[in-house]
């Protein structure tokens, strides 16, 4: 987080304390994936999904705090054929990516895994 906070010319305190809580829970998330699936012998497809499945309950209570399923339902594009295929385009992705950067974290260590995922971010801005 320090070393991707030098090319910042604004220095917000709460953006570099952002930064480094979702530095610290990553590095976190990945060593109780990687344990859990020392510990059960599940495949990484399995912890995922059980993983998933935790947050699950944790995403329904927030759409329902802030009242975001009425807006999903008024989005004027919902059922724009391109609008779906870009959706389940990006869901698909995103699935993928979190599929690797799980199986990269049982190969190797999860701190290497969240080294070489800031190291990323500080060479991709």
């Amino acid at each position: 987080a320090a070393v991707a906070a030098t090319g910042d010319r604004e220095g917000h305190l709460r953006g570099y304390l952002q930064v480094s809580l979702n530095c610290l829970s990553s590095a976190l998330y990945l060593r109780a994936v990687t344990q859990v699936k020392r510990e059960t012998g599940m495949a990484e497809s399995g912890v995922l999904f059980l993983t998933n499945l935790c947050t699950l309950p944790m995403v329904l209570l927030s759409m329902a705090y802030f009242n975001e399923a009425p807006q999903v339902a008024a989005f004027e594009h919902l059922r724009d054929p391109y609008f779906l295929a870009s959706l389940c385009t990006s869901a698909l992705l995103a699935g993928l990516l979190n599929y690797l950067v799980f199986l990269s974290a049982t190969v190797n260590s999860p701190l290497t895994t969240s080294i070489t995922g800031q190291a990323k971010n500080v060479v991709g801005s």
